[in-house]
């Protein structure tokens, strides 16, 4: 599981205004699946992802 660490930039539709910018680290540690490699390299690498609170936490304040 790799730490992620994510940037959003917020920006006016119509004009292309940058109106804020938010940087957090992905909260969700679970896996998606399960990965076995009895000692080799996983084919699969997991990050850590946003939770819907940290996304709405971001963005609710531009959003309506």
């Amino acid at each position: 599981m790799r730490e992620t660490v994510y940037v959003v930039q917020i920006r006016e539709a119509q004009s292309g205004r940058s109106l804020g910018r938010a940087q957090f680290h992905g909260a969700e540690r679970k896996c998606a699946e399960f990965i076995t490699t009895f000692g080799g390299q996983a084919l699969a690498e997991q990050v850590s992802r946003p939770t819907a609170k940290q996304l709405r936490d971001t963005i609710g304040k531009y959003v309506s």
